[in-house]
């Protein structure tokens, strides 16, 4: 099975990128533009066996991690070293020629007479030619794979495909530079400033040919509609030629950290040093967010979003969006009806076309009474005129539906909290998160928020006293234990019972899920879950079954 294994590797370098000889000069100039690390196969094993405890596969993965054991001798399992990194690097040709590309995959050898002993037991014959090179056969290959090579150096395989040069001592790269960074368990990493120049202007041609093929008006699109989606794929292949030209590293990490029970995914883009792109992430680390405090307090979910489109874009977006108001107000025949909607058009599209989106959503509790509270904010360019429209269209309301709402109810300093009554409104299920508790809702000049459930009023008040803060483009933070009842609510399963089972005792410490997306000297995607939440999504599959 490791045999085949190994034969896969060489061939995944091979269809990667197939390898004719590169000149010396070539080779000396050239650099990984590709490079894939894996810690160790030790480490594999390690994590498989662990995520097996989490799933209630304990039994399997012992008798996994037995068979792996009896295969492991003095020698290594099948020769190949488990405690040391493996994976592969690619190299781009600078004249943007496939052919002329190399692919290497670097296995960690403890004893090269077992390691071959290992191939020969299933039927992989390697034959030891000039220069220590070692031409590789399989009777079952298919004629179109290319000849495959192995070299030995620096007590790793080297194994590459179609021309052996590329396994030429003095192309070799030394494990400590075709393997670097050691923090993750997995890492991937491709150098964007190493892509060779005519490979970049490539790409970039067949994105600007694609988009040109887009710019035609389609059926039934109006000029603003046309217009917008062109100003949208420009922006893309603007970006996309800016990630060319001017990023740096782009790299994807998985790590299961053993020791401290979190899963670890991170993605992360860097530009160049003095370039337009890695002054733009350096400058989305400084971006203020409205709700940037609401997040500090104990919610048990808590997600906030900041986004700012260009101006370009920006305003072509926010003439879109004034022409589909136009045309929904012209359907409209009641011509009362007709200008209360252009009243309300007109508080509405500044915000619209002010091209920014920022929102923040938290969940709070459960409480002693097993509800929930919720606040919701989003941020508006004329928070006052909103205020007015909303009390114009209250008195419009059947007296009924005006009697549940009650303007001014509070005030947090000199912004008035309104207050809706609940009662009577809510479902089962409603009743059950919120309780029979008021909505409160309040405007500000900036934004617009609202609270309900459960010590909603206080909710909303610390929310409206919470200053701006620099945030995360994206952040979420969550507490599976405390979100559990909400989680298990639709399968009517008891929430607090299946986190117990899952998180024990002390649950409160192992329960968290954060992502965030932020700028800085790089533009990172960073995700970490607490590996007890695989036994909590166990658990509450399990008990959805035994229901069912």
């Amino acid at each position: 099975m490791r045999a085949r294994f190994l034969v896969f590797l060489a061939l995944l370098g091979g269809f990667i990128a197939p390898s004719p000889a590169l000149t010396a000069e070539k080779a000396a100039a050239s650099k990984p533009t590709l490079v894939v690390r894996i810690r160790s196969i030790d480490d594999v094993i390690a994590d498989a066996k662990y995520v097996a405890s989490l799933m209630d596969q304990e039994e399997n993965a012992k008798q996994f991690e037995g068979l792996i054991k009896s295969k492991i001798g003095p020698n290594g399992l099948l020769g190949l070293d488990i405690n040391r990194p493996l994976g592969m690097y690619l190299t781009l040709d600078a004249n943007a020629n496939p052919e002329d590309s190399t692919a290497v995959v670097l296995l960690p050898v403890k004893d090269q007479k077992t390691f071959l002993g290992a191939l020969e037991d299933f039927g992989v014959k390697a034959e030891k030619g000039d220069g220590g090179i070692y031409t590789v056969t399989h009777p079952r290959l298919p004629p179109f794979v290319p000849p495959i090579y192995l070299r030995f150096a620096h007590k790793y395989a080297y194994i590459t495909v179609r021309d052996k040069d590329a396994i030429a001592p003095e192309k070799l790269l030394t494990p400590d530079k075709a393997l670097p960074d050691d923090r993750f368990a997995v890492g991937v990493q491709l150098r964007l400033a190493d892509i060779p120049a005519s490979v970049k202007q490539l790409v970039i041609s067949s994105a600007e040919t694609q988009l040109a093929n887009q710019e035609d008006k389609r059926p039934g699109e109006t000029d603003a509609q046309q217009a917008v989606r062109t100003k949208v794929a420009k922006h893309v292949v603007a970006g996309f030629n800016s990630l060319l030209q001017e990023g740096g590293d782009l790299g994807l990490h998985f790590d299961l950290d053993r020791a401290s029970n979190r899963w670890v995914v991170e993605a992360s883009l860097t530009g160049k040093e003095g370039t337009a792109l890695a002054k733009q992430i350096a400058a989305l680390g400084k971006r203020e967010s409205l709700f940037g405090g609401t997040l500090a307090g104990n919610a048990a979910l808590g997600v906030l979003l900041h986004v700012a489109l260009p101006k370009d874009l920006r305003d072509t977006l926010g003439k879109g969006a004034e022409e589909a108001i136009n045309k929904d107000l012209e359907k409209e025949k009641d011509p009362a009806k007709r200008a209360q909607l252009a009243e309300l058009a007109k508080v509405v599209l500044p915000t619209l076309k002010a091209g920014e989106l920022d929102v923040a959503l938290s969940i709070h509790g459960p409480t002693a009474s097993d509800h929930y509270g919720f606040l919701g904010g989003i941020k508006v360019k004329n928070g006052e005129a909103l205020e007015q429209a909303a009390r114009d269209g209250l008195k419009r309301l059947p007296e009924a539906e005006q009697a549940k709402i009650k303007l001014d109810a509070e005030s947090a300093g000199e912004i008035k909290i309104h207050r809706i009554d609940t009662k009577g409104s809510l479902d089962e299920k409603g009743r059950k998160l919120l309780g029979d508790n008021p909505v409160y809702f309040a405007f500000r000049s900036d934004s617009v928020l609202a609270a309900a459930g459960e010590g909603a009023l206080e909710i909303l008040k610390q929310a409206l006293a919470a200053k701006p803060e620099v945030a995360p483009i994206l952040q979420a933070k969550a507490s599976i234990v405390r979100l559990a009842p909400l989680l298990a609510m639709d399968a009517k399963l008891n929430g607090k019972e299946i986190a117990e089972k899952a998180f024990g005792e002390k649950g409160k410490n192992n329960d968290k899920l954060d992502l965030s997306v932020e700028g800085g000297k790089a533009l990172k995607l960073r995700l970490v879950i607490d590996t007890q939440i695989a036994k909590f999504i166990s658990v509450l599959d399990k008990e959805k079954k035994a229901k069912e």
